[in-house]
């Protein structure tokens, strides 16, 4: 349609076409998207109402599963009062436990790595939260100066051709063909070289945490989790019942060899809404259970073997978060994909959750905690597996081993903590930060830090514990934050309390 920049030379035609992101300088313009483009909004009405059917027509088999004598032995074991509920009731807490999860993006503090993505340099110098598309196609001469790496070799290249994107890296292929034939994303004119309209019509990923993890997130995706507010987003979210670049690589053989023994019977599409999504449940439990056909690491498990793990590890099982059952590489990487099918701004974001090995004490993340603080959004440190966050598993490789993942401590030295919450800070904790952070940039000055100097770095803190928000748990879970793991009190933004008292 030949839109072009409002800059001009003198007396001249345009300088640069806007659509284009190859221009001799790199010196275009990156307007800020709507916060949900017309096209966002056209795939997300369709999206809705293929998933009200879907979901309806699930809820049997839902129902069914719930009601099988193996399910109920194994909840009788795990969690004993969720093994009380009729089938109904049961699928009930589910859906309002899956309604008020977490909606987290993992990304890195500093790009480095297989993903490039939205970073703290990008979310100081745009009024938006960059999609993995638009963050590749901003140049080095607009990029802030630790942006994520564009135009290396073998990664997303605007320059590339309908001629030769069939060789393009398989990190940006696989994504093209599920945003596409999962999502329901229209496809770029030119294959793997949108324009900047064309990459603003794109997701935002996201996994669901109904699990709990602490880190909201698999780590392998980045060491800082964003969570939106879900009242913000709610009308972007498309959900998907695995990680689809798992599905891609497994089921569909898009890229690369398979890497997981799935049970590729069940289907990714069409994609759940926060509305209408008995049908992702139902696929997600089946799509792990490990069909033993293609070779791979998974366990073969039963439906009624993954529902349990699920409920187990969600408020309906374990409604107290201390007592959760360890999670596991494998059931952290078990999420739902909840992307956002948006533009999502930094008032959308409820909270961040960096992950403390890897960023406690570090200048990162003390940069983090500035921009936290810029936008009001509460730091809560996340233990995670207790590594220093130096060696993530390699994408693909989820294994067994157990780790607590319920490590959530609130950071009492920000002034968002101190001025826009109503937690009742303990006297020593923002000391006890203070202490322990220095004594983590020392370790870190001195050379590697070890898992033993992560562990005894925690150990030194002093303050309030959380866990996410669960369905029943607050008023308000949207603007709540966190639930004291001690006393169950909401730890909520001070404007909402007052309004709710008035």
């Amino acid at each position: 349609s030949g839109r072009r920049c409002e800059e001009r030379g003198k007396g001249g035609p345009p300088l640069l076409d806007c659509r284009d992101p190859m221009t001799s300088q790199h010196q275009f313009q990156f307007p800020t998207p709507p916060v949900q483009t017309p096209v966002q909004a056209s795939v997300r009405a369709a999206s809705e109402r293929a998933a009200a059917a879907a979901s309806a027509a699930a809820t049997p088999r839902v129902l069914e599963l719930f009601a099988s004598p193996e399910l109920r032995r194994l909840l009788s074991a795990c969690c004993p009062a969720a093994a009380k509920l009729s089938p109904e009731r049961l699928l009930d807490r589910v859906r309002a436990e899956a309604k008020a999860a977490e909606i987290v993006h993992n990304f890195p503090a500093r790009p480095a790595g297989e993903f490039v993505d939205v970073s703290m340099a990008s979310l100081e110098k745009y009024g938006f939260f960059l999609n993995q598309w638009q963050a590749q196609l901003i140049p080095p001469a607009e990029a802030p100066p630790d942006a994520s790496p564009v135009w290396t070799p073998g990664a997303f290249d605007p320059r590339s051709t309908a001629a030769n994107a069939s060789s393009a890296h398989y990190k940006n292929l696989g994504p093209q063909i599920a945003e596409i034939s999962i999502f329901g994303c229209p496809p770029f004119a030119r294959p793997l070289r949108p324009t900047w309209d064309e990459a603003a019509n794109r997701l935002v990923y996201a996994a669901h945490n109904i699990r709990r993890l602490d880190t909201g997130s698999a780590p392998l995706f980045g060491n800082v989790g964003a969570v939106f507010r879900t009242s913000r987003v709610r009308k972007m979210v498309e959900i998907a019942p695995i990680d689809t670049g798992i599905w891609e690589a497994s089921c569909n053989d898009t890229y690369g060899p398979p890497r997981f023994n799935l049970d590729c019977s069940y289907p990714m599409a069409p994609v759940g809404t926060l509305d209408h999504f008995d049908h992702v449940l139902y696929r997600g439990l089946g799509s792990w259970g490990g069909d033993g056909s293609r070779g791979g690491r998974l366990p073969r498990r039963s439906l009624a073997q993954s529902a349990a793990e699920l409920i187990a590890r969600s408020a309906v099982g374990s409604p107290s978060y201390r007592d959760a059952p360890n999670a596991t590489e494998l059931s952290a990487g078990s999420y739902w994909e909840a992307n956002l099918l948006g533009n999502p701004r930094p008032d959308d974001i409820k909270l961040v959750l960096p992950f403390f090995g890897a960023l406690f004490g570090s200048a990162d993340g003390a940069r983090l905690r500035r921009l936290a603080d810029s936008h009001g959004w509460p730091v809560v440190w996340a233990l995670g597996d207790g590594g220093n966050g130096t060696a993530p598993p390699p994408h693909g490789a989820l294994s067994g081993t157990a780790y607590p993942g319920n490590r959530r401590l609130l950071d009492p030295t920000t002034r968002t903590a101190q001025r826009r919450l109503n937690a009742s800070l303990p006297p020593g904790s923002a000391a006890s930060f203070e202490r322990a952070w220095a004594a983590a940039a020392g370790d870190r000055r001195a050379g590697p830090v070890s898992r033993a100097q992560v562990q005894r770095w925690w150990a030194g803190l002093e303050g309030v514990r959380l866990a996410p928000v669960a369905a029943a748990a607050c008023a308000d879970t949207d603007g709540c934050v966190g639930v004291v793991v001690d006393t169950g009190a909401c730890v909520c933004e001070r404007v909402l309390v007052e309004a709710a008292s008035v």
